[in-house]
């Protein structure tokens, strides 16, 4: 991000957006991305401009593990036509990022998380606003996990000490995990015929796999 970013806004933050659809649980497919060490630029986080390899990274995993895109031979490729990215936290190496995605759609419901495989730290979300007949419009939602210590009230002390008695716990693992929001983007693309480039219709065998991300609207 430029340094613009972290000048404008107190310690690079800028306020979340109010509204319940970026929350995590708005992005039900997710995987794990490590950053790299040359991701970061001078000013020590992420660079803006990375974050569209993350984009990438996630959409081209999910066309690929559950859509059947052989990005060599499949007839029908997907071609990105517009994107966009607001930034809200930083994110710098090594941090682990979590890439996800899912729909929002008036007549169907969030399935939860498709992958079992997500990371520790930091998670990124992909949703579509738009499915059309031959384009698809992902919404991408980057997170910052924060950790902090559970409180707990006087009269809850006994009880919060058996807890940890019975399960094993150390006090280490008596914390809070949050997501917070670091960047929302937005990534479409319009499907062509590999060799003419010409616009068609989105696969028989991608679109009911596209329709399972759809979730309605918060």
């Amino acid at each position: 991000m430029c340094g613009l970013f972290a000048a404008c806004q107190p310690q690079g933050q800028r306020a979340d957006p109010a509204w319940a659809e970026y929350h995590i649980s708005r992005f039900p497919y997710s995987i794990p991305i490590q950053t790299r060490w040359n991701d970061n630029d001078v000013y020590g986080h992420v660079n803006n401009i990375i974050y569209y390899s993350f984009f990438d990274t996630v959409v081209n995993k999910f066309l690929i593990t559950r859509g059947g895109l052989d990005i060599v031979k499949s007839p029908v490729i997907g071609l990105v036509v517009h994107s966009e990215c607001e930034y809200f936290r930083e994110l710098s190496y090594p941090e682990i990022i979590t890439a996800g995605r899912c729909f929002t759609h008036t007549t169907a419901r969030c399935l939860g998380s498709l992958d079992d495989n997500h990371g520790d730290d930091d998670c990124v979300g992909l949703r579509v606003g738009r499915l059309g007949e031959r384009s698809v419009e992902y919404e991408v939602g980057i997170f910052k996990e924060h950790r902090h210590h559970k409180h707990h009230h006087h009269h809850d002390a006994q009880h919060h000490h058996q807890l940890h008695h019975q399960r094993g716990q150390s006090e280490e693992q008596a914390e809070e995990i949050e997501m917070r929001l670091a960047a929302f983007g937005k990534f479409v693309h319009v499907f062509v015929n590999r060799e003419t480039r010409a616009a068609v219709a989105i696969p028989e065998s991608l679109r009911p796999e596209l329709e399972k991300l759809v979730v309605k609207s918060a």
